[in-house]
């Protein structure tokens, strides 16, 4: 009985080490079979994308070589800013615009700090100029201070729609969120100045500047060589519009070229007046459609 239980083990023994022996044998012959398939599929998709990124970019060369390159913004997008043209606006609305100064400026946390005194500034220096200050994602700590300081009928808070723009406009370096901010004011506004929260005023007389808007629609300050922000600089005089403009970005824009702007002077978008509608007899009806075509949309 022994010898015969003795005799079934080593068998079941010697079973289960010839299973071991056949499955590891089958394991190593067809794991580089399909590590060999997995690789070549790599190789073969990554050649693939690669013929297609440089099939794409050289067709993106070749339409900006071949002046068929554009930039135009979604039709949805200009509905909101009143630029579309199918959207024109509606005559009873231009009785309702404010003839009034607006001054308008935007803070994220990194500037909240400032608001205080650039709110004392346009107080003192335009005391019946209307505020308009962009929350552009503050905490609730600093929504209640600023609402706090923003306490009068002529200042308010507005909280920066993102939810109806590209996710690029919630980069805030890239500062995209500036014309729409300006444009929706546009919308309601006459007369609006848009100055960094940083900036602050020096004088309370405007009247040539106001006077200089009327005219041309739209006023800035020359960039400053040191600073960048159009104040004075030591070395006086600015710096030529192609100093700080891609080569590149003139192609995107039809009838301009570089030679143009090598001797023009850059502005700064820290202070910019703006002037939607005239209501001068002598102003041309067309000066607002000019400002929206020639700068407000090229902006965008």
């Amino acid at each position: 009985m022994c010898s015969w239980l003795a005799t079934v083990m080593r068998q079941k023994a010697f079973l289960l080490f010839l299973t071991c022996v056949i499955l590891t044998s089958l394991f190593m012959i067809l794991m580089p079979t399909r590590r060999q398939r997995s690789f070549k599929n790599l190789v073969k998709e990554t050649q693939d994308k690669i013929i297609n990124l440089r099939e794409n970019i050289i067709s993106a060369g070749e339409s900006l070589d071949t002046d068929q390159s554009s930039v135009q913004p979604d039709d949805k997008y200009l509905k909101i800013l009143g630029l579309s043209n199918g959207d024109p606006r509606d005559p009873s609305e231009i009785g309702g615009l404010s003839y009034e100064l607006v001054v308008l400026t935007a803070v994220d946390s990194s500037t909240v700090s400032l608001a205080p005194g650039f709110i004392r500034s346009v107080a003192r220096h335009q005391p019946d100029a209307s505020i308009i200050i962009q929350d552009l994602g503050l905490s609730r700590r600093d929504k209640a201070t600023l609402n706090r300081l923003c306490n009068s009928s002529l200042c308010m808070v507005s909280e920066f729609q993102y939810s109806l723009w590209p996710n690029h406009v919630r980069d805030l370096k890239l500062q995209a969120y500036r014309p729409l901010i300006i444009q929706l004011a546009l919308r309601e506004n006459s007369l609006v100045l848009w100055m960094d929260v940083d900036c602050r005023f020096s004088d309370g007389d405007l009247s040539v500047w106001i006077s200089k808007v009327k005219k041309s629609g739209v006023v800035a300050w020359v960039a400053d060589p040191l600073t960048k922000d159009g104040g004075d600089s030591k070395l006086g005089g600015g710096f030529p519009t192609t100093a700080l403009t891609h080569p590149r970005m003139f192609e995107y824009f039809p009838q301009v070229k570089k030679e143009d702007y090598e001797f023009q002077h850059m502005v700064s978008g820290r202070c910019l007046m703006f002037y939607s509608f005239p209501n001068e007899p002598s102003s041309s009806p067309s000066h607002e459609v000019e400002l929206s075509s020639t700068l407000i949309l090229p902006w965008l």
